[in-house]
Order: structure tokens, then C-alpha cells, then sequence
């Protein structure tokens, strides 16, 4: 009886203790940190347009109300660094931030580290698509992540059409294939009609993006964290550009084949408009952009018979890669109010509201569970499936980036360098970055 009864008592102390773990992990039973609280408001500052949020909003408020209120200020990408840090600076800083992975060097500092023990490495891997993990560092996490924006391929479908090609290419190779069937010249060899934007830089839009997406795609991380964040990111693999440098001499080396005359892929020249402009033309028979932009392309000409489709892959490869922006949401390090912040962070980026997020906008969440159910719309479900394969990396500084990039591709288009002296080049300049 008495050994019966000290069982009782046992199994009631671990249910008490199961459930005050889950309530501390939620974040509605305070663990340390003087001067936490877990009522009133917190502010969230993203980049999601207003309309959209207002519409998360009422109802995530709602549901809350007797807990806390989420208020939500919209900030334009262009400006968001900026203001958050003269925030901070004056003591005026929101709890929370959307925060994109081009500032985890800068500003990951400012962001509130949320420890292992409080949640998993393994439940974080099991929730979230790889393209998440550039927000784990060696002590825990600096955002749980909210959605994507990966590189996807837009195709003219009328163009293809006209020139007997009975669908879009798959790999890079098929570019080797089709680009004089696609191209068109007058009489004086100037290009009217492109196959595909690539091979100079000021003219191609999203052109780090897809060199980005080569490198990642033979292997090379461009920049690789070794400490964590919260340490710096002072390591490199190997060599900026370089980790796999072949690798990367070659992927430079056949994005400028595009813009030499003396190729047979010769399709793209530094004279031409601009890519996306071309392409809503109906003058291009490619274009690589962000899934963000395919709304805009629409709306811009109606009348365009265009489709979308993943990213083109290495034919030598089985793994599939394409970049992204990777979008998520922080608890700022100086709030006082991190407790019911991380309340809210937890809630923002779950199956529901996730996903309802991702939705409105409409990006692909990077939730596992949202993206194992099926897309019926066939513009979304590449969305969804670029999501799976997207990668992305730590940019130390996006401006400064870009300026390399371009240095790097006219450096070897002009003859200058070989694509291996362009790439020892800017990595000597991406250090500077990288402290």
C-alpha cells in the first residue's frame, strides 16, 4: 500500500514537472532574466507589408488578449538597419525583428541567443528546411525562421515555342544547347532577342543571386561560420570563394561564356537593357529572379505567356541547390520584455500563423510540415519546392558584396584575370568584411 501510494505521489511530481517544462518553454512561466515580463505589448518590426500583418494580427491578437498585444511596425528593407540601430542607440528599439540572413554578421550582436536547452538543436532541424539553419549558431539559435524567397527560372513560353523547343531547360547544360536557337542577331551581330541573361553584371538583375546559386551549387559555401555568431564568423572554408575553388573558377568561367561573342552560347552582352525588363518585353527567353517578383511581372504585362520552374542544376550532380533570402523573426537582445517576446516568436512561426504569414504574401514557409502538404496551385508548388532546395549564406555586408561580385566578373570578362586570380581577389576583399 505504502509502495503504491509513493508511486502515486512520484508520477504526479513528473506530470507537474512534464507540464511546467512545456509552459516554460512556451514562455509563459518566467526562468531567469531580471526584469522579465510576460503581459502588456511588444512591438515586432518587419518588412511584411502592413495590409498583410494587419490581417495575422487580429486574430493572433485576439487570441492573446489576456496575455499580451502584439503591435506590428512596418520598416522598408532600404532602411531597416539603419533604424533599428539608431533605435537601440536612444533605448527606443522594438522586441522583436524580422531579420533577413544578410544581417546575421552585422547585427546578429544585438540579437537575443536562444540557448539549446530551451529550444533543441534536433527539434529545430526536425521543424525547419536546411536553408533555417543559417541562424543556429554553436550555443543555440538567433531566430526561428518565418519564410523564403528562393531564385526560381522564368521562361517565355511563347518564345520557346517559336523556336521548336518543346520545354524549359533543367540543367545548365541545356543553356550550352539552346542559346543559339533562342538568341537573335541583325545584320550587324547585335543581340534583339536573348536566350538567357547571363555574363555581365550591371545589366543582369538578381546577378550575385545567381552566381551565388553556382556556387553553392558546386559545393562552395562562400563564407562559413566556425565560432557562431556571438563569437564572429572568423573562419573560412578554406578561402572566401574558394572553399571548393575549381569549383568556383568553373562556375565564373561559364557565366561569362554568356557574354562572349566568340561562343556559340553567346546571348547577353553589357549594351542590352536590363534582364527583367527584357523579359517582360517578351525579348527574353529566360530570366532568374526571386519568387517575390513573379506578381510584379504579371502585373507589368498582362498579356506575357511566361511559366516558372525550378532552378537549373549541375547535370553532374544529384543535389539539388538553389539560393534564397531566408526570413526570420529575433527577440532583440536589449528588450525587456523577452519573455512574452519569445511567447510570440514562438507563436508567429508555428504551423498556424507560419503559415499563414507565408501565405499572404505569398513566399514559401520553411516549416517542414507546411511544405510536406501538397501545393495545388502550380506557381506555388515551385515556390514550395524551391524552398526544399534552397541554401543560403552568411553576407557579411550586402552593398560591399554586390561591389565584389561585379569586380570579380568584369575583372574576368575584360581579360584581366583568369577566374581563379578574380576569386583569390575578392577574397582577399571579403575579409576585410569578415572579422
Amino acid at each position: 500500500m505504502k509502495s503504491s501510494t509513493f508511486q502515486y505521489i512520484l508520477l504526479v511530481i513528473f506530470g507537474f514537472l512534464g507540464v511546467f517544462g512545456v509552459l516554460v518553454f512556451a514562455g509563459i512561466i518566467p526562468i531567469g532574466g531580471e526584469g522579465a515580463t510576460y503581459e502588456g505589448a511588444v512591438t515586432l518590426w518587419g518588412s511584411v507589408p502592413e495590409r498583410d500583418m494587419d490581417l495575422v494580427l487580429s486574430d493572433f491578437n485576439k487570441e492573446n488578449e489576456d496575455l499580451f498585444t502584439l503591435n506590428y511596425v512596418y520598416k522598408d528593407k532600404q532602411t531597416f538597419e539603419n533604424d533599428l540601430i539608431n533605435a537601440l542607440a536612444k533605448g527606443e528599439g522594438p522586441d522583436l525583428v524580422m531579420i533577413t540572413n544578410d544581417l546575421i554578421i552585422k547585427q546578429g550582436d544585438k540579437l537575443l541567443t536562444i540557448p539549446f536547452e530551451t529550444y533543441p538543436e534536433r527539434t529545430f532541424k526536425d521543424t525547419f528546411v536546411e536553408a533555417g539553419e543559417i541562424f543556429l549558431t554553436k550555443d543555440g539559435t538567433l531566430a526561428l525562421p518565418l519564410y523564403a524567397d528562393p531564385m526560381i527560372m522564368y521562361w517565355n513560353r511563347d518564345l520557346f515555342t517559336n523556336a521548336g523547343l518543346v520545354t524549359y531547360p533543367k540543367t545548365w547544360t541545356d543553356f550550352l544547347n539552346i542559346s543559339e536557337k533562342l538568341t537573335k542577331k541583325d545584320n550587324k551581330g547585335n543581340v534583339f532577342q536573348s536566350a538567357v541573361a547571363m555574363g555581365s553584371y550591371k545589366n543582369i538583375s538578381n546577378a550575385k543571386d545567381i552566381l551565388t546559386t553556382l556556387f553553392l551549387q558546386v559545393g562552395d559555401n562562400i563564407i562559413s561560420k566556425n565560432t557562431g555568431v556571438g563569437d564572429t564568423l572568423s573562419k573560412l572554408y578554406n578561402s572566401t570563394l574558394g572553399g571548393t575553388s575549381r569549383g568556383a573558377g568553373s562556375a565564373i568561367d561559364f557565366f561569362v561564356e554568356f557574354s562572349n561573342p566568340a561562343k556559340s552560347a553567346y546571348s547577353w552582352n553589357p549594351s542590352l537593357s536590363n534582364s527583367k525588363s527584357l523579359f517582360s518585353e517578351g525579348k527574353l527567353a529566360v530570366y532568374f529572379g526571386k519568387a517575390s517578383e513573379y506578381y510584379g511581372i504579371k502585373a507589368n504585362n498582362p498579356h506575357l505567356n511566361f511559366d516558372v520552374a525550378l532552378m537549373p542544376q549541375r547535370e553532374d550532380s544529384s543535389l539539388k541547390v538553389t539560393s534564397a533570402d531566408v526570413i526570420g523573426i529575433a527577440v532583440v537582445k536589449a528588450s525587456e520584455k523577452q519573455g512574452t517576446a519569445l511567447r510570440a516568436l514562438y507563436s508567429l512561426t508555428g504551423n498556424n500563423y507560419g503559415k499563414i504569414i507565408s501565405g499572404l504574401l505569398p513566399l514559401p514557409s520553411l516549416r517542414r510540415d507546411v511544405l510536406a502538404t501538397a501545393e495545388k496551385d502550380p506557381v506555388l508548388s515551385v515556390f514550395n519546392s524551391s524552398a526544399i532546395i534552397s541554401r543560403t549564406w552568411y553576407d557579411p555586408d550586402a552593398s560591399a558584396s554586390d561591389i565584389i561580385f561585379r569586380s570579380l566578373v568584369e575583372a574576368v570578362n575584360s581579360g584581366r584575370q583568369s577566374a581563379s586570380e578574380a576569386i583569390r581577389d575578392a577574397q582577399i576583399k571579403f575579409l576585410e568584411y569578415v572579422k
